[in-house]
């Protein structure tokens, strides 16, 4: 390396010469240019040598112009970590900064990082926003003291100082090695070694002149182009949640631990912690995961560096990395513990071990992958290079050192790609969903065991409430949460009305520490939860009929009774759920839990992580599904194993065998409850036995075990599932599906169909079998595709030994799913009617696909039946408004349907609201004024053609659509998110996926033949009209005509004022708007929203509708025809504001019109 230079040279003379300067007792201040000057201490050196250096310092303020166009000063503290005691702009003043220098204090330490701490200064002092004038070319110098050699290496750093321009003077005493501080300093001449900083109160000249005199950049003759480091001169903006999971085996050790703790540090160093830019978890694992804090836990990066700096060694000698991973994936990515992966910031995981992993760990980083987590691996030891390679996101991102202790020095290698590299999979539609339920009231209370033999498992419990309760809509007018220990007594952590929102809620869960106790009497707790927590005075709405939900957990036996207390619960109308682990006894959680169904046991608080989800499936019910499950007393289920039994798949046997058996073990098997059956098939298909054969879960077993490889050739997949749907899964096999008992088919295979399984499976659908597909080995994608009932229930793995790795999400797949609709009878109408809409994208994204669009439309309408009293036609596109083509009444013949698709003109605009454009074709296209034959039972058909991801919520359009008996179809393309689809479709088989508009001809047979076996549905009778004092529904309408522009803010306001005296929600006050001129127009519903604040907003957000005359009778007559389907059993209030003398314009009678609202 060339020697450095200063520029300008002569500024270096002033070093030599120090009695340029005049005495510093004799001159108060001394003139100086502008600098920025960082003070980096070595905070191990003993309150002695800290106070003299501190003294020194103090000294050299007095002496200086301070403040923020002069001299400013930093200064940072280190020992194995750094630690910042002030910025450059911290302070502008001399007396602030003195002041600031008396805070100072030693820090204990045995060994110091002096190649982190200069690092340090570089990526985290020297920014503009941190005081640092370095882009401005004000001088930068800084001054390293030490009294130790350092434990890292210190040339790269110093290096990438200096090549920034930084003057590095470095002073040292004691045990400091003089050639590590001619390294560090810019030139030999600026390396000050001194027996004891004391030695400074009697002469710190010699430091002092450089400080206040140096100037220039140091540059160095090799390379001589500039080199610029764009991440230190100019701040790159980093946002990222970032997750270590740390081996804490004997793998890595007592002795080895520091250098992986270090190497952490070093990353968290460079990086801005706070809750807008990077944040930080930590998990450290060996047999299992333990969380030391989550992403949310700390804002500051010395609060993250601090707790690492505390950690310890957890040992261990199993090494479970995928276990570990995927406890991650499930815990530490969730936004109740700071994720913020819907606000589109990267995931990333860092895996950190050192010794070779004992469980399946392809399949779960592949499932890291697919939900958006970016994985790096740093591996040392006896870990298995290649094997991290293939778990990190991509091979670049893999690390490895065959020695421990150069892992701090890695964290400058891994440093770039940490914060630029971005993952490229579709995170919205592959990561873990979190169900969200608005509106649901919910009152769920928790009684945990908070005993002492659960000390070491606390955080596993509180994991596991934060994962039942993140998906629910908690809120004290929705879901009230209560949390309760017990051990000889309950003790209440907080009650269903102590918190309002859910952080509060988490929060107060993660805060949570254990009362602690030696033994359990669940029996008493049990009794203290019905009688307190339970109670209205506590927050329970149990009165109010909101659903009581009660979750037992416990890690041991009950000394007391449990089974009558239980009983008193369930009589009571709350429903317990029991969750044993460990010691519990499995007796006494069947008997706490509504039904065996609701019990759940695991052997170890680790596994509580299967739990959650099974539990979410009952607690977020709508209430009358919950009223049918818990009638049913058990989950229900056929369930059909199809096992390929060709050459192929003889290895895989052993496998699929215990997989099977697995998923045995779990269900309630009996006559009335779960039936199993086992079908095997090459070239043909054969049944070892089906739905009636075995009543009981050993026989079930004993015959699994039995069972011998098939063998054969070809793979015929698409017979073998005609062949269950026709003879399996028929009433004289065991199967009770016209009983509406859920049937469920899981297809084991390896390879791909030597025959076609599009007819097959699609038939199975129509059947309302939800079909899992497991593809193993050479299995097809795309056959699998076609199989699954969905996205959700498709799994591909690699070899069939990584069967056993997915059977628990599998089961609880099949646990969750409740199918509660008897089958529909299919029967396509001799003469065919039916009213369909077609609702198309007609945003900027469509305009060159809009041809191909009008073209499948035309396909369509050409083999319907078009007439007055046949089918009928309407076109309505939409980007951020809807708008009417022509109604369902229009045209009678198809030639002038197809005529008017043919000269549709694209629309075009931004956003997408898909949500508007639903709740616009439900109250206007299915209007009867519009055509609708819908009280006749007149099949009501919506087609949906979109190429984006809606911009609004299309969630309850989509079910008032559905309320509404309306069948909607969706075919999406590009963008159009495939879950928004299905959510909006009549069920998940009508929500159809292409490429591109153009290849829309490929389902147009398929979406025809649905269309026409909609079945007719029973004609709508006007019911009786019961009024409901508890229940109103209002109208707002406005006079929007240009005569009332000017007071319209007065009109909005007027609206509000009423709107809060309501009682507003779904079963109570709802609210609509209306705005009339010479025309009316809905602005939203009665059914668009169910709380306060959202109408209020609405309101807000009016805007004037313009237009001349006020034909109030016409507006009458357009709120009855559109608005009254939504009334069916109540009176309809309608509000009327007018212009002031507007009475006397209205070109109609309104009278009659308001007598008809009743």
């Amino acid at each position: 390396m060339g020697r450095h230079r200063l520029l300008p040279l002569c500024a270096l003379l002033a070093v030599l010469f120090a009695g340029l300067l005049p005495n510093l007792e004799a001159q108060e201040v001394v003139v100086v240019g502008k600098r920025d000057i960082i003070f980096l201490i070595d905070s191990t050196m003993g309150a002695v040598i800290i106070n003299s250096v501190r003294e020194f310092i103090k000294r050299f303020v007095e002496i200086m112009p301070i403040g923020p166009d002069q001299v400013q000063v930093g200064v940072a503290q280190f020992s194995n970590i750094p630690r910042l005691e002030m910025d450059l702009n911290s302070y502008g003043s001399r007396e602030q900064l003195i002041a600031a220098l008396g805070a100072i204090k030693p820090r204990s330490g045995q060994s110091i990082n002096i190649g982190a701490a200069l690092d340090y200064v570089r990526t985290n002092m020297l920014r503009p926003e941190k005081g640092s004038r370095i882009q401005q070319g004000i001088p930068q110098v800084l001054l390293l003291m030490t009294s130790k050699k350092s434990s890292d290496s210190v040339e790269a750093p110093a290096i990438a100082l200096q090549q920034l321009g930084v003057l590095t003077l470095a002073a040292g005493s004691k045990t400091a090695e003089e050639q590590e501080l001619r390294q560090i300093a810019f030139a030999d001449s600026v390396a000050f070694y001194m027996k004891d900083f004391r030695a400074l109160a009697r002469n710190p000249k010699a430091i002092i002149n450089a400080l206040s005199t140096l100037a220039g950049v140091v540059v160095t003759e090799v390379p001589t182009e500039p080199v610029v480091e764009i991440t230190t001169v100019q701040t790159q903006k980093v946002v990222r949640d970032i997750v270590f999971l740390v081996d804490g085996s004997n793998y890595i050790g007592s002795t080895n631990f520091p250098y992986m703790r270090d190497f952490i540090i070093n990353v968290v160093n460079q990086l801005e912690v706070r809750p807008d830019r990077v944040q930080i978890g930590l998990l450290q694992f060996a047999d299992r995961p333990k969380t030391e804090f989550y992403l949310n836990s700390y804002s500051s990066r010395q609060d993250v560096v601090n707790k690492i700096s505390q950690l310890r060694l957890t040992g261990g000698s199993v090494l479970n990395t995928g276990t570990a991973m995927n406890y991650a994936l499930e815990n530490m990515f969730k936004t109740s513990t700071g994720s913020r992966r819907r606000q589109g910031v990267q995931q990333v995981l860092v895996l950190i071990t050192g010794g070779p992993a004992q469980d399946q760990v392809k399949s779960v980083a592949d499932k890291l992958a697919l939900a958006g987590v970016l994985t790096f691996t740093v591996s040392s030891g006896q870990a298995d290079e290649a094997l991290m390679k293939a778990v990190a996101f991509v091979p670049d991102l893999a690390y490895h050192e065959t020695s421990f202790s150069n892992l701090p020095a890695m964290a400058e290698l891994i440093m770039p790609k940490l914060i630029t590299v971005v993952g490229d999979t579709d995170v919205t539609s592959t990561f873990l969903e979190e169900t969200f339920v608005p509106g649901a009231e919910r009152d769920v209370a928790f009684l945990i065991d908070g005993t002492d033999n659960v000390r070491e498992d606390f955080s596993y419990i509180k994991d596991f409430i934060i994962k039942v309760i993140e998906p629910l809509d908690i809120g004290i007018d929705r879901v009230r949460v209560s949390v309760v220990q017990h051990s000889n007594r309950p003790t209440p952590t907080f009650y269903l009305n102590t918190f309002q929102t859910k952080d509060e809620v988490i929060r107060a869960v993660n805060e949570m520490t254990l009362f602690g106790g030696r033994s359990l009497n669940t029996g008493t707790a049990l009794r203290f939860m019905k009688d307190t927590i339970l109670s209205e005075r506590h927050g329970s709405r149990a009165a109010q009929n909101v659903p009581q939900f009660l979750i037992v957990l416990t890690g041991g036996r009950s000394r007391d009774n449990v089974k009558d207390p239980a009983g008193a619960l369930k009589t009571g109308g709350v429903v317990p759920f029991g969750v044993g682990v460990r010691d519990a006894d499995p007796r006494q959680i069947e008997a706490i839990s509504h039904n065996p169904s609701f019990a759940f046991n695991v052997r170890e608080f680790s596994e509580l992580s299967t739990v959650p989800q099974k539990l979410n499936n009952y607690v977020s019910l709508p209430r009358e599904q919950l009223t049918l499950v818990l009638q049913q007393g058990s989950n229900k289920r056929d369930i059909v194993f199809l096992l390929d039994g060709s050459d192929d798949s003889r290895n895989g046997l052993p496998a699929i065998r215990e997989f099977i058996r697995r998923m045995v073990e779990e269900l309630d098997i009996a006559e009335d409850k779960v039936r199993v059956s086992v079908v095997q098939y090459s070239d043909d298909t054969t049944v070892y036995f089906n739905l009636k054969t075995h009543r009981s879960k050993k026989a079930i077993i004993y015959a699994v075990r039995s069972l011998r490889h098939k063998g054969g050739r070809p793979r015929n997949t698409g017979a073998a599932l005609q062949f269950v749907r026709d003879h399996v899964f028929m009433a004289s096999s065991g199967s009770r599906r016209m009983q509406g008992v859920p049937q469920i088919l899981f297809l084991l295979t390896g390879g791909k169909s030597n025959d076609d399984v599009s007819g097959a499976a699609l038939d199975l659908k129509h059947f309302g079998v939800l079909s899992f597909a497991i593809g193993m080995k050479n299995a097809k994608l795309e056959e699998l595709q076609k199989i699954a009932f969905s996205s959700r229930f498709l799994f591909n793995l690699p070899v069939f030994g990584e069967l056993l790795s997915i059977q628990p999400e599998i089961a609880a797949f099949v646990q969750a799913e409740i199918q509660i609709e008897p089958p529909t009878v299919v029967v396509e109408l001799e003469s065919p009617q039916r009213d369909i809409v077609f609702l198309l994208d007609g945003s900027d994204d469509t305009r060159n696909s809009f041809p191909a669009m009008k073209g499948f439309i035309q396909k369509v309408v050409e083999t319907l039946s078009v007439g007055e009293n046949k089918d009928r036609v309407s076109v309505v596109q939409y980007s951020r408004n809807p708008q009417t083509y022509f109604s369902l009444n229009t045209y009678k013949e198809k030639q002038n349907v197809l005529a008017a698709v043919q000269q549709l003109n694209h629309k075009g605009g931004r956003p997408l609201n898909t949500g508007a454009a639903l709740d616009y074709v439900r109250t206007n296209a299915f209007a009867d004024s519009s055509g609708s034959r819908n009280k006749d039972g007149v099949p009501q058909i919506l087609i949906l053609l979109t190429a984006g991801r809606s911009q609004d919520d299309v969630a309850s359009a989509a079910v008032a659509l559905k309320q509404d008996k309306v069948v909607p179809f969706c075919v999406g393309t590009r963008n159009a998110d495939i879950l928004e689809l299905q959510m909006i479709a009549h069920n998940p088989s009508y929500a159809f996926s292409v490429l591109q508009f153009d290849d829309i001809g490929s389902i147009h047979q398929q979406l025809v033949s649905f269309v026409k076996r909609v079945p007719r549905q029973q004609p709508r009778l006007k019911p009786q009209n019961v009024l409901d004092p508890n229940r109103r529904d209002v109208v707002f309408l406005l006079d929007g005509s240009d005569d009332s522009l000017r007071r319209f803010p007065d009109i909005k306001d007027f609206v509000q004022r009423i709107v809060t005296d309501l009682n507003i929600d779904a079963n109570k006050d709802r609210v609509a708007v209306v705005q009339y001129s010479n025309t009316a127009e809905i602005d939203f519903n009665l059914r668009r929203y169910s709380r306060e604040d959202n109408v209020l907003d609405a309101v807000r957000g009016l805007s004037h509708k313009g237009g001349y005359s006020h034909n109030i009778g016409a507006a009458l007559q357009y709120v009855k025809d559109h608005l009254e389907a939504d009334v069916p059993n109540q009176s309809l209030n309608i509000c009327m504001y007018l212009v002031e003398g507007d009475q006397g314009m209205m070109s109609e009678d309104q009278h009659s019109h308001s007598k008809k609202m009743g």
